[in-house]
């Protein structure tokens, strides 16, 4: 889901040259996506998302930010980061409020977690806060280079 308004946002916006990919480390999450897939819940979003893919470690080292929505999530990735890579690892309450927090309480099954009422709402203003800030890193990254 995050994937799909991240990058709408994205080019809603104009913004360019940032690269969106999301993948599952938990069944539950494969769960989620399919509950929402059969019931066409896929809101703002022209099309369904397509069918969610699992992290690898390919992904994980070649990425400049990875956003996790759960500290559990977070603590996972770490284990398979080196190092180096820690500092690309954020929450994504982190990343957009300098909260230490989860984005959502992890539920026990996709129904519970589809129910949720401000879910949908609630990671819309995540996703247009983080490209904001992405914009604003990218612009920096330019202008650093410009200088060069």
């Amino acid at each position: 889901m995050a994937e799909q308004i991240l990058k709408r946002i994205l080019e809603e916006n104009g913004i360019k040259g940032i690269e969106v990919q999301s993948a599952c480390i938990h069944e539950t999450e494969m769960d989620i996506w399919t509950a929402m897939s059969k019931r066409g819940e896929h809101p703002k979003e022209p099309t369904t998302p397509a069918k969610p893919k699992f992290l690898t470690h390919e992904m994980l080292h070649d990425a400049d930010l990875i956003i996790a929505m759960q500290r559990e999530h977070r603590n996972i990735l770490t284990k398979f980061l080196t190092y180096d890579h820690w500092q690309n690892l954020q929450l994504l309450q982190t990343y957009c409020y300098g909260k230490n927090e989860d984005f959502y309480e992890p539920e026990e099954n996709a129904d519970c977690f589809l129910k949720s009422p401000n879910l949908m709402e609630s990671l819309e203003k995540a996703c247009k806060k983080m490209a904001k800030i992405l914009e604003k890193v990218q612009q920096q990254k330019c202008s650093s280079q410009d200088k060069s």
